[in-house]
C-alpha cells in the first residue's frame, strides 16, 4: 500500500538540498506552533506526509513521534509510531522483509497486551501486504487481510476498511479463487467511494481497487467488464488530481500485458513507455520499482524486445540488489535469464535461472518457519488464557 541504507539516503538529500531542507523546515515550523498534545495528533494523523516524501526525513519525524508518546507515556501513540518507523524503514530497505514481518507482529503484540484497538487494523493490514507482495505467503496474508477486515469494521475505521477489503480479495485471487475476492472487491470500491473527497489517498485507493477488481474480471474471462475497470483507473490517474506513482505504474504494466495478449502490439509499447516513465520515480520504495520493473521487461519479452527486455531486468536486478527481499532478487535473475534465453545466451540463462531457484527456496523454507513460529505463539497464548481463566474462575 511508502525507501537504501542511511548513508544513501543522507547523500540523496544533501543533492537536493533546497527541497529536503524547504520541507522540513516547513514541518519544523508547524511543529513549533504546537504543544504536546497537538504534537501527537499531527503525528498520529500522519500529517507530515503532507511535507516529505524523501524516506530518510519521514524515519526522522516518526523517530520524534515516538519519543514524545514515551516522553508522555502514551501508549497508544507509542504503538503507532512504532508501525510508522517500521513502514518506512522497511520502505528504505533499512531493515529486510523477514525483519518486518517479525516487528509488525511485536507492534500487534503490544497494542494486544495492552487493550489498544486503534491501531490494530493498519498494522494487520501492512501485515498481509508485506506477506502478498514480498514474502509470498498467501495463507499467511489472507489470515491477515481477514483479521484486518474484522478488526476496521470494529474500529469504524474505513479508510483502512476499504485497503483490507482488496487485501482479502487480491489474496483469494493469488491462491486461485477470484470468484470468491470479487464480492470483498465491490466492498472495497464502495468503501473507498464513500470516503470524503479531501481524503488525500481516496483516489489512490479507488485505483488500487480497480486495478485488483481488472484482474479478478481477467481470470474470471470478463474482459468487458476488466477493460471498463482499466479505463476509469486510467482516467483517474491522468486527471487533475495526480495519482500516485506506484498505482499508476502498476496499472499502465497490466494494460501493456493484456494488450499485448490480445495483439495490440503499439498500444502495448505505448503503455509500457508509461509504465517505465512513472517506474523511474519510484525510487523511494525500492522493493516495488524492481518488482514492477521485471514485470515490464516480461511484457517486453512478449513483443519480441529481447534485448529491451534484457535491460530493463537487469535494472530490475541492480534495484533488488540494494533491497532485501528475496522474492524479489528471485524474480529479478529469473527474468535476465528468460531475457538470456531469447537472446540465445544459454550458458548464461542457465547460471542465473539455478541463482533464482536456489533463492526461491530459501524463501519458501523461510516462511514454512514463520507459520510453524506464528502457531506455536498462537497455542501458547491461548494455553496461558485458558490457565489464567481457570485461576480467576478458582
Amino acid at each position: 500500500m511508502r525507501q537504501l541504507c542511511v548513508s544513501l539516503l543522507l547523500t540523496f538529500c544533501a543533492l537536493v538540498p533546497s527541497f529536503a531542507q524547504e520541507r522540513s523546515h516547513a514541518i519544523d515550523s508547524v511543529l513549533r506552533t504546537l504543544n504536546d498534545e497537538e504534537k501527537l495528533k499531527f503525528f498520529r494523523e500522519g500529517k507530515f506526509y503532507q511535507y516529505t516524501e524523501i524516506s530518510a526525513e519521514l524515519i526522522l519525524y516518526a523517530r520524534k513521534y515516538l519519543a514524545l508518546a514515551e516522553k508522555l507515556q502514551r501508549k497508544e501513540h507509542i504503538g503507532a509510531a512504532r508501525f510508522a518507523i517500521i513502514v518506512n524503514e522497511h520502505d528504505g530497505t533499512l531493515i529486510s522483509v523477514n525483519e518486518t514481518v517479525s516487528w509488525y507482529l511485536d507492534v500487534l503484540r503490544y497494542l494486544r497486551s495492552e487493550g489498544i484497538s486503534s491501531v490494530q487494523p493498519v498494522v494487520l493490514s501492512y501485515l498481509a501486504v508485506t506477506a502478498l507482495d514480498e514474502t509470498r505467503d498467501i495463507a499467511f496474508a489472507l489470515d491477515y487481510a481477514l483479521q484486518a477486515v474484522k478488526s476496521a469494521r470494529e474500529q469504524r475505521d474505513s479508510a483502512t476498511l476499504g485497503l483490507a477489503l482488496n487485501l482479502v480479495a487480491d489474496a483469494y485471487l493469488r491462491s486461485g479463487k477470484p470468484h470468491i475476492g470479487l464480492p470483498y472487491c465491490k466492498e472495497s470500491l464502495i468503501v473507498r467511494e464513500s470516503l470524503p473527497p479531501q481524503d488525500v489517498f481516496r483516489e489512490e485507493g479507488i485505483v488500487w481497487t480497480l486495478h485488483n477488481m481488472g484482474l479478478i474480471y481477467e481470470a474470471l474471462g470478463k474482459r468487458d467488464s476488466l477493460w471498463l475497470c482499466y479505463h476509469r483507473a486510467e482516467t483517474m490517474i491522468r486527471s487533475s488530481k495526480p495519482v500516485e506513482h506506484l498505482a499508476a505504474c502498476a496499472l499502465f504494466r497490466h494494460c501493456a500485458r493484456i494488450c499485448a495478449s490480445e495483439g495490440r502490439r503499439e498500444e502495448a509499447k505505448r503503455y509500457v513507455q508509461q509504465a517505465l516513465a512513472e517506474s523511474k520515480i519510484l525510487d523511494y520504495n525500492l522493493g516495488y520499482q524492481q518488482f514492477l520493473l521485471s514485470n515490464i521487461a516480461a511484457v517486453m519479452r512478449s513483443l519480441g524486445m529481447n534485448r529491451e527486455a534484457l535491460q530493463e531486468a537487469e535494472h530490475a536486478l541492480t534495484v533488488a540488489t540494494r533491497s532485501k527481499s528475496l522474492y524479489n532478487r528471485s524474480l529479478a535473475l529469473r527474468e535476465c535469464a528468460l531475457a538470456h534465453a531469447a537472446l540465445g545466451n544459454a550458458a548464461k540463462a542457465f547460471v542465473l535461472q539455478e541463482e533464482s531457484r536456489l533463492l526461491a527456496d530459501s524463501l519458501a523454507l523461510q516462511n514454512t518457519n514463520r507459520t510453524i513460529q506464528e502457531t506455536e505463539t498462537r497455542i501458547t497464548t491461548a494455553r496461558a488464557n485458558e490457565t489464567l481463566l481457570i485461576e480467576n474462575v478458582r
